[in-house]
């Protein structure tokens, strides 16, 4: 699973930028739907998705990131939440 300064450098390609940091909060973004589904990731054009990180707060909460239309932030949140996506990173 991705760390989330990889769910950063995910968050920089999808929204077409390069100033997304790994713990950071960034609106006026664009989502570009065409690059999230060449990633596997699945979102319908105008919704937002959620990504697991690897990396845990504690033993029931986990870091994320939200990819909204126009803004993307990370999170905190525990394990039993269903509505995000998992993603294994390959070589």
């Amino acid at each position: 699973m991705p760390t989330m300064a990889q769910l950063a450098d995910i968050a920089n390609y999808v929204y077409n930028t390069s100033g997304i940091g790994a713990k950071q909060d960034v609106s006026n973004l664009t989502l570009d739907y065409d690059k999230v589904a060449e990633l596997g990731f699945t979102a319908s054009p105008g919704s937002a998705f959620y990504v697991w990180s690897g990396e845990e707060y504690s033993t029931i909460i986990a870091y994320g990131r939200d990819f909204n239309p126009t803004y993307t932030y990370w999170n905190r949140s525990n394990r039993y939440n269903s509505n995000r996506q998992a993603v294994c990173l390959g070589d």
